[in-house]
């Protein structure tokens, strides 16, 4: 018999009797909010603060974990990334020759969202992308669409931003390189990605129109870009 008890911050935990473990067993998978991929290398750390103790671990290139040999109590858990916003859970009960499976463990990106500020000072090591995202059917502005920039070898640079409510948006000071964009809003929407943006210092790159389409009527996406890249006035 499973017992289920549903957090606050939207984590699923499974009581299943039996575990192999003769302490008790943590498990979990995590994933990223907006595209279902697995999380890898994320830390999770179980601990009481009253008494000073924990456990660690890390997700592995699937997202799983596994903590094992765990004293019975009532813990906290923390799960964290670089790239992510924290997950905080209270309360979870570990019990002897029991497993508590967190499901549904899904991590926001943390991006750094920056004003649409035109008088904005940029370093002479810094360029900054600017753009809008509207739905391609109807071309009303998307606000809070992601923005996320890549390396050329495609690792995340842990550089972004969301859209505002007229659906424009600006990454200031972007370090000098070449990026990957990738522009997602919902699962219902396709994303969007560009190579081989040029980022040079004290430059704009303008992506001028980011037309994304709904999955359920179109496919295929389309950008329009002027003047790639040109001077700061």
């Amino acid at each position: 018999m499973k017992n289920v008890l549903i957090l606050p911050i939207g984590l699923s935990i499974v009581l299943t009797l039996g575990s192999p473990s003769p302490a008790g067993e943590l498990l979990g998978q995590v994933t990223d909010l907006l595209t279902g991929s697995a999380v890898a290398g994320a830390k999770v750390h179980l601990f009481k603060k009253q008494k000073g103790t924990d456990y660690r671990a890390a997700t592995d290139y699937e997202g799983k974990f596994s903590i094992r040999n765990i004293d019975e109590g009532s813990y906290d858990v923390v799960i964290y990334h670089p790239n992510y916003l924290k997950k905080h859970a209270k309360g979870v009960e570990i019990k002897l020759n029991q497993a508590t499976v967190l499901n549904h463990v899904q991590l926001t990106m943390e991006l750094a969202q920056s004003p649409l500020v035109e008088q904005q000072e940029l370093s002479s090591r810094y360029g900054r992308i600017t753009g809008q995202v509207l739905d391609k059917k109807g071309n009303a502005p998307l606000a809070d669409a992601i923005v996320r920039l890549y390396s050329s070898d495609g690792k995340s640079a842990n550089i972004g931003a969301r859209t505002k409510e007229d659906g424009k948006f600006v990454i200031l000071t972007v370090p000098e390189g070449i990026y990957k964009v990738e522009i997602s809003y919902s699962p219902t929407y396709h994303r969007l990605r560009l190579k081989d943006v040029k980022v040079e210092p004290n430059r704009d790159f303008m992506i001028d129109i980011v037309k994304l389409p709904e999955k359920l009527f179109e496919e295929g996406d389309t950008v329009y870009v002027q003047d790639p890249c040109f001077p700061r006035k």
